[in-house]
């Protein structure tokens, strides 16, 4: 476990999602007209062209951004025609628009009951979920897509469709299956993307790595073409979307590889994308994050000022570089960086929060405390802010307020180890009893089990009390976890060590003893100790001459193998720090 000794950076990087790019080329390639039923009787065809021109109507109010006018008329057009797949997607566009996700899930799910390989709609419906959170679900419509794809009989499929259509003099439809062909690698291209993506926000860097990797294969042939011929090459000129989703994979394989901790990996893959595009500002915000995390933040800050260059409104990047200056121990200009931030979005919640931990920084707790409750005000359940907050409160002494921020904290993050340090040293400071500390650790899973999680350290400090009061070898978790963070205390050492012969330990406790004595070969009470679990191996001539060490000191060993109480030792170890944000 490593505490918080200085402000925590939790660092939400930038994803280059192509997801936005697709969703508009599908609104032109899937924006076709499509019946359901090739018919030639009157009074269909007659309904038909109602239809489409309610269709058409409303495709020249979504042209123009009314997106609920759009869909008044697509809901008239559904009426006549409610199995129009283009009328269909074109409605699931304009929702999306409005961010209404769910409803275009089920308008893409209604396109599927008619046509169920119908990649374009398995891509955007993998794109919405996706947006929802639903990751496994995206990956699984992904996954369609591609198999679809690798189907040897797709495009034999899709002509035949585009014949039967045209031999119907429905032009536009057969269309549709002839842009389903000429589409098909982007289409792959897509769902790798959202495939990699979903990974990402599942935890699966390294899956999420592998699938950048296949789209930068699928795109490297243009790549290298572009490189080499310049777009003046007419095939060349035709495939340029295909250099915004190699740029992307680029980006998102630095930012998969980033949060493996890969980080000079990362920057390769920034660089390599900077090679092709300078101006490329995702991947030199990036890079400056990756920087950051490198401890370089003066290189951190000239990346991010090359982003601003091209963007003077972006505000996460200002937020990164007051971030970057606070690291430097620069809260005052870090601040002013804050502040632009604020100014350009100030709803801004991480610069609310960023701005209240350099005032904090800078001793003004007050002040702080009036920046968290800015954010608190906006998001009750903001961790990081009521995390801050309770810092704030334990430096102006007022504890079990404190506390009860922190267990708000535990009550949204069972398992938040800021909230469960800090709870311990405001528990501490508050001079409340050790039984009160000891229980802080004291976690239920929804089946009852009891867990000890977080602040291992400070409860290993009650040293006798942690062994008589939790099951020994829980006990041994705490000085684990305490000779993590301090490894170099004799003290701690030989409180371990005690509490191992006690449970009749030896050969485990007279490790432990050397480890203590290699530290401090003359600290007494290891010497004694050590002596004491030689004896019960009969290694009685080892045991008196460790005895004689302390006797040459005018001490002698004593029965008394009490372990010290290195309560206010270790707490000198373990700082508070306040949680900073980069986005």
């Amino acid at each position: 476990m490593k505490f918080l000794k200085m402000p925590y950076v939790r660092n939400i990087l930038s994803l280059g999602l192509v997801l936005m790019v697709f969703m508009s080329s599908f609104s032109v390639a899937v924006g076709q007209s499509l019946s359901s039923n090739i018919n030639n009787d009157n009074s269909t065809i007659s309904s038909s062209s109602i239809a489409e021109k309610l269709h058409d109507k409303g495709n020249t109010e979504k042209n123009l951004e009314r997106y609920e006018a759009a869909i008044e008329y697509y809901n008239q057009a559904l009426a006549i025609d409610p199995k129009n797949i283009a009328i269909l997607s074109d409605k699931a566009t304009s929702l999306s628009r409005l961010d209404r996700d769910e409803e275009a899930v089920e308008h893409y799910d209604k396109i599927l009951a008619i046509e169920p390989k119908d990649t374009f709609a398995l891509n955007s419906k993998a794109m919405h979920l996706y947006i929802l959170g639903k990751s496994e679900e995206a990956i699984e419509n992904s996954d369609k897509v591609m198999t679809t794809l690798e189907d040897i009989d797709y495009i034999d499929y899709l002509e035949n469709k585009s014949i039967i259509f045209s031999k119907s003099g429905k032009q536009e439809e057969a269309m549709r299956y002839q842009n389903m062909i000429s589409r098909m690698n982007i289409t792959n291209i897509l769902a790798l993307n959202i495939k990699a993506l979903s990974l990402f926000d599942s935890g699966k860097y390294e899956e999420a790595v592998q699938y950048n990797d296949k789209i930068l294969a699928v795109t490297s042939g243009y790549v290298q073409g572009l490189l080499t011929k310049g777009v003046v090459d007419p095939e060349l000129r035709e495939r340029e979307e295909e250099l915004d989703y190699y740029l992307e994979a680029l980006l998102n394989k630095g930012v998969a590889l980033s949060e493996s901790g890969k980080y000079k990996e990362a920057i390769e893959q920034y660089d390599k994308a900077l090679s092709i595009d300078p101006r490329y500002s995702l991947a030199l915000y990036n890079k400056g994050r990756v920087l950051d995390e490198l401890g370089k933040y003066k290189e951190a800050i000239e990346q991010y000022d090359k982003a601003l260059s091209i963007d003077p409104n972006d505000f996460k990047a200002l937020n990164n570089k007051g971030l970057a200056f606070s690291h430097l121990g620069k809260d005052k200009e870090a601040i002013l960086y804050y502040d632009s931030a604020l100014t350009i979005e100030p709803t801004y919640l991480f610069g609310v929060v960023n701005k209240g931990v350099s005032l904090y920084n800078l001793g003004k707790n007050k002040e702080a405390i009036e920046y968290y409750d800015i954010a608190l005000s906006t998001d009750p359940n903001h961790t990081d802010a009521l995390n801050n907050k309770g810092a704030a409160l334990d430096h102006l002494k007022l504890y079990q307020q404190a506390i009860d921020l922190y267990n708000r904290v535990l009550d949204i993050e069972h398992n938040n180890v800021f909230a469960l340090n800090n709870k311990a040293n405001s528990i501490i400071n508050s001079n409340q009893p050790d039984q009160q500390l000891l229980t802080t650790a004291y976690r239920y899973d929804d089946n009852g089990v009891q867990h000890f999680e977080g602040a291992f350290h400070l409860f290993a400090a009650i040293g006798e009390t942690v062994s008589d009061q939790v099951n020994p070898q829980q006990a041994f978790v705490f000085y684990i976890e305490a000779l993590d963070v301090s490894p170099n205390n004799v003290k701690l050492w030989t409180n371990y060590a005690i509490a191992l012969t006690k449970l009749g330990q030896m050969p485990e406790a007279i490790q432990k003893y050397d480890k203590a004595l290699a530290i401090d070969p003359g600290y007494t009470k290891a010497l004694c100790g050590k002596a004491e679990a030689l004896d019960s191996f009969g290694r009685n001539e080892e045991a008196n001459k460790l005895r004689e060490k302390v006797s040459t000191e005018n001490i002698s060993c004593k029965n008394d193998q009490t372990p010290d109480n290195l309560l206010n030792e270790l707490k000198e170890d373990y700082q508070r720090g306040p949680i900073s944000d980069a986005v």
